[in-house]
């Protein structure tokens, strides 16, 4: 839940960090945290704000047999499998069944990555009747537009705009990646719709990165310092002639 939102609620809450930001996940640990400090005091009953997303920061230890997802799920607190990029994923099955044995468990999954539409705010969730009816609750009277609604139908009725779309986006993060390298940068594992860079070792601030991006006209996100350093930034595909002016960008101004 985001902080700025859980104040608006009574009851306890608690910051948990973790990981070390770009440090191993350490499943022990994590599991170890929310029992000791979750499991003991929030129940189905209690108010849903002990949650965990499960989402992207942890995609690459969630594989194979699911085996340390399901220890998340056996600790019995309302646990958020976010499967905002399962799109870009495609070799990995949604976790959808995972809520038939643990009622605690919901899924959500957002149309503003893959299907491209942030600014419709449209999405859903998957869980037992239960879960829904909590949700149902709390959500105002008339939150979905019908724009929003005819829009959603649109690229529902249209998979194959979102496979081309997740394609494109999946070749250029590989093209991105190798390029980076080449000139000694950092790209972390891309597993959406944005690639963190490392580019601290050049000496370049994320300030003067970012500045010399705009100067060209190239709109990169600015990351704040990690670990006390800084030169990371974030980029996100776009047109095939915006990614080609990215990469002669990086290339002149790394190279």
């Amino acid at each position: 839940m985001n902080h700025v939102h859980s104040q608006r609620f009574p009851g306890k809450f608690r910051r948990v960090a973790f990981r070390e930001y770009l440090d191993p996940v350490a499943i022990d640990q994590q599991v170890t945290v929310i029992n000791d400090h979750f499991a003991r005091e929030f129940s189905m009953r209690g108010v849903v704000t002990g949650q965990v997303g499960i989402g992207l920061g942890i995609t690459e230890v969630i594989d194979g047999d699911d085996a340390d997802l399901i220890r998340f799920c056996e600790t019995g607190v309302p646990l958020c499998v976010d499967e905002a990029y399962l799109d870009y994923n495609t070799d990995r099955p949604s976790k959808a069944s995972l809520f038939e044995k643990y009622p605690q468990v919901f899924l959500s999954v957002t149309f503003s990555k893959a299907y491209g539409f942030a600014g419709i705010r449209f999405g859903f969730v998957l869980g037992t009747e239960e879960m829904i009816a909590a949700f149902n609750r709390m959500f105002l009277p008339w939150n979905v537009s019908r724009m929003s609604a005819a829009a959603a139908e649109a690229i529902l009725d249209n998979p194959d705009e979102v496979k081309a779309k997740v394609e494109h986006n999946n070749k250029w993060m590989n093209i991105f990646s190798e390029e980076l390298k080449k000139l000694g940068l950092k790209p972390f594992p891309a597993h959406g719709n944005y690639m963190l860079i490392d580019g601290t070792m050049t000496g370049k601030t994320t300030d003067e990165i970012l500045k010399a991006a705009l100067d060209k006209k190239i709109f990169l996100k600015k990351i704040g310092e990690i670990n006390g350093k800084t030169g990371y930034f974030r980029v996100t595909p776009g047109t095939d002639e915006e990614n080609e002016r990215f990469l002669k960008f990086i290339k002149a101004y790394f190279g």
